[in-house]
């Protein structure tokens, strides 16, 4: 099956911060159907080449991803590092929203204003990346959101330093 008649094309690489990629950002897979994931350790600092290369790299995509504890590539298990997996698909629209939460009172008012943000005839999944302490999952998703869609929560994770949660972070578009 050529490229054409695929449905997803997907390309996974790694980011070591003393060694840079794996390979070759694949630019091509730019486009406004394409969807970027990224999983960095939370000792990376917003503004490392990593994430810029990503922005660089993918004009047209959507972004996003969140710090984590290690970082999965393959069948290898990374830390310090961040994975990356680019899905460009040949049909659909991505969206891309978000919505800050400064402590648990903020949550359901966060999944409202994604539901306005994202809500439409369209909309078929919602991918939420968030701290996992201040949100509880769907349950701050507005119900008119959630039946008609497939959810998928990721809480960031990063370890089990006592600071770590103050180093976590989103990756959205611009930026953490």
């Amino acid at each position: 099956m050529n490229s054409a008649q695929t449905a997803l094309q997907l390309e996974s690489l790694l980011y070591n911060r003393a060694t840079g990629w794996n390979r070759e950002l694949p630019k091509h897979l730019d486009s406004s159907r394409t969807l970027v994931l990224a999983f960095g350790s939370s000792n990376l600092p917003p503004d490392d080449a990593a994430f810029s290369d990503l922005r660089a790299a993918f004009p047209q995509s959507v972004i996003a991803g969140c710090s984590t504890s290690g970082e999965i590539n393959g069948a290898r298990l990374s830390d310090e590092s961040v994975s990356v997996g680019v899905y460009r698909f040949r049909e659909g629209t991505l969206r891309s929203a978000q919505a800050p939460v400064r402590g648990r009172e903020d949550s359901f008012r966060a999944g409202a204003l994604l539901a306005e943000q994202l809500n439409g005839p369209e909309l078929r999944a919602v991918l939420v990346y968030s701290d996992g302490l201040n949100v509880n999952g769907t349950d701050d998703l507005p119900p008119r959101l959630v039946p008609k869609s497939m959810s998928l929560i990721g809480c960031r994770a990063d370890g089990a330093e006592p600071c770590a949660a103050e180093r976590s972070m989103a990756l959205h578009r611009c930026g953490p």
